[in-house]
Formats: structure tokens, sequence, C-alpha cells
């Protein structure tokens, strides 16, 4: 850009990654660091620790997750501690 194409653009310029992530990259590569808990080419995606199902599926009720960790919520007569 610039009168005489004396700039070099660059792709972080118009801030491509999203949740908090961080833009590396020049004219040619741009590469998103994610903030933990995200994924994807722009950080776009949320991790979900349940997708696929960690708990085992003939005793459990729900799984809660979070980015880095999830909890079983057992059916009546199942046990565990539900955390791992």
């Amino acid at each position: 850009s610039g009168v005489s194409c004396e700039f070099e653009e660059n792709p972080c310029d118009s801030e491509p990654c999203l949740n908090g992530g961080e833009c590396k990259g020049s004219q040619e590569f741009l590469h998103c660091e994610c903030s933990t808990g995200y994924t994807g080419e722009r950080c776009e995606t949320k991790i979900d620790s349940c997708e696929p199902m960690p708990c085992y599926i003939l005793g459990t009720e729900s799984c809660e997750g979070e980015s880095l960790s999830y909890h079983c919520k057992c059916l009546p007569g199942w046990e565990g501690n539900g955390i791992y």
C-alpha cells in the first residue's frame, strides 16, 4: 500500500483472531495462537471437554465440561468420582 507501494500490509492489522487469540504473521503467512479453551483457524471454536463423551455411557446422566476438565453426573445406582 502507499502512494508508491512502499508499505507492506500485515494481515494481523485486521485483528482476525477471535476470543483473545494472538495473531502472528507477515504478508504471506498468518497464524492465530489461541487462548486456553479455544481452537480453530481463527480461535473461533470453544473446546468442549464432553465431546466426544468421556464418561461411561451406561451409568451417566450428563457430562458437564469446562475447557480443560469435565464432571460426569451418575445415574441412580451408579457411582464414581466423576472427575478426570
